[in-house]
């Protein structure tokens, strides 16, 4: 309880001092309708990131509950593999439908599962075990409640939203207006995660797979606000001005990471933390299981994620502007990785829960605040090709097969965990710096030669 209010009220204070900071700082700055544009699309994405949030924080209660601890290293395994026929479902309907009609079916897909997740875990009699998946290690709802909750977070998070909006954006509009963006979705971090810590007790896990599905049923209606009234001149890419795109074919976005070394760079810098963070989150997951279970930990795990979402917000109202407009792309791009060297020698000479509680809040609010912004920028002098395949491929399965690399070493190491898993993150960290001031550099010429890859 203290806890909670101490949290709430430091929220609430963060929320106050965002409203001004973001007014004067970032609103201030956007010129006419773009107010409108970047309003809406703050408002879709807090609402995306709230509803993520708030799954992710009870998602590993949920698996443990029905499956066991020491099965999330396999849950993470298996998670490439189903997104990946998801991707490929989404992929194929892209050329077919307009780009925010798309939110509509992705959108209404996840709500209905959701909501039958919900009402199957209130009446576990309706599950009946086939013995063609009676080897399959505890419940079958709890490995599928994971890999869907994985698999919402890899295309309509990362894929989905972000191919939007780098498609109706220009590099210029963008420097003024995703710093807003990204404040909501911090706002949206910490609702998210209050929601669980506050109420996982009480709605229980049913009632939080309902009240997501409501969410997400209510995001393509903003969207649909979003195109109907901001003006089509302010829906535009750099590339929209240049030239008609192409409709290539389903594996095309493959094909572009392969063949261009730019966007296989990008792969590198928007991916390779997931290994790192799949190491570490695995300990503080292992720590926070020995000490609570079940809807406690689902909560535990809820005010986790509020301190995370406080966290993430400070930082975004004085970091992430300031990375953006003053330190730069190139430079921008190292200091993530450096901080996460820092935070593998904590946990290596200091294993604990509340030294894996902080280091994992140092991944994910520096993930969300610093490395995001600066990968999506990396995006803009590209193609909607590659936007919207390459993309999709980076951040879903991409991310997902670099966490499945990280969970092959906490498998693979085991109790050795702690020094295995340090060599395998330096290792990361050193291909990761290399690629990323060569990136840097590359990204530097394009735009200053209005170029556009892919």
């Amino acid at each position: 309880m203290i806890v909670w209010i101490f949290g709430g009220g430091l929220a609430a204070v963060c929320a106050a001092f965002f409203a001004m900071w973001a007014y004067r700082n970032f609103v201030g700055v956007l010129e006419g309708e773009e107010k409108k544009k970047f309003g809406l699309l703050a408002l879709t994405f807090f609402s995306i990131i709230g509803v993520y949030t708030m799954m992710k924080m009870f998602k590993d209660a949920f698996f443990i509950e029905l499956v066991g601890v020491r099965y999330i290293p396999a849950a993470k395994l298996v998670s490439p593999i189903i997104f990946t026929l998801v991707l490929l479902l989404y992929n194929k309907i892209i050329p077919i439908f307009r780009k925010h009609k798309l939110f509509i079916i992705v959108c209404s897909f996840y709500a209905a599962i959701y909501a039958g997740m919900g009402y199957l875990y209130s009446h576990p009699s309706i599950l009946t075990i086939s013995p063609y998946v009676a080897w399959i290690p505890g419940k079958v709802l709890g490995w599928a409640g994971y890999v869907l909750i994985e698999s919402f977070g890899g295309l309509v998070v990362n894929a989905l939203f972000w191919a939007f909006v780098a498609s109706t954006t220009t590099t210029v509009s963008a420097k003024r207006g995703y710093p807003l963006v990204f404040l909501m979705a911090q706002l949206g971090n910490l609702a998210g995660a209050s929601i669980v810590s506050r109420f996982a007790v009480v709605l229980d896990f049913h009632g939080l797979f309902y009240l997501a599905s409501i969410i997400i049923f209510f995001i393509p209606t903003i969207v649909e606000t979003l195109v109907k009234t901001v003006p089509k001149k302010l829906m535009q890419s750099d590339e929209g001005k240049r030239h008609k795109k192409q409709n290539p074919g389903i594996l095309e976005g493959l094909k572009l990471i392969l063949g261009n070394g730019y966007v296989a760079g990008m792969l590198v810098v928007a991916t390779f933390y997931e290994i790192i963070g799949t190491i570490l989150d695995y300990q503080f997951k292992s720590a926070a299981s020995a000490a609570y279970s079940g809807s406690a930990l689902a909560s535990f795990m809820g005010t986790y994620g509020m301190v995370l979402g406080t966290m993430t917000m400070i930082f975004a109202l004085v970091g992430t502007s300031f990375v953006i407009r003053f330190v730069g792309v190139c430079k921008g791009i190292l200091l993530y990785p450096v901080l996460l060297s820092v935070v593998v020698v904590l946990g290596l000479f200091y294993p604990s829960l509340s030294t894996f509680f902080v280091a994992m809040l140092v991944v994910k609010s520096m993930s969300y605040t610093l490395n995001n912004p600066v990968k999506e920028l990396l995006y803009l002098p590209t193609s909607d090709d590659v936007k919207f395949k390459s993309k999709s491929f980076i951040d879903g399965i991409g991310g997902k097969t670099f966490k499945a690399i990280g969970s092959g070493f906490n498998i693979v190491f085991g109790s050795s965990i702690l020094i295995g898993g340090a060599v395998a993150c330096f290792g990361v960290l050193g291909i990761w710096i290399f690629v990323g001031i060569a990136m840097g550099k590359r990204y530097d010429v394009l735009i200053s030669n209005h170029e556009i890859v892919g």
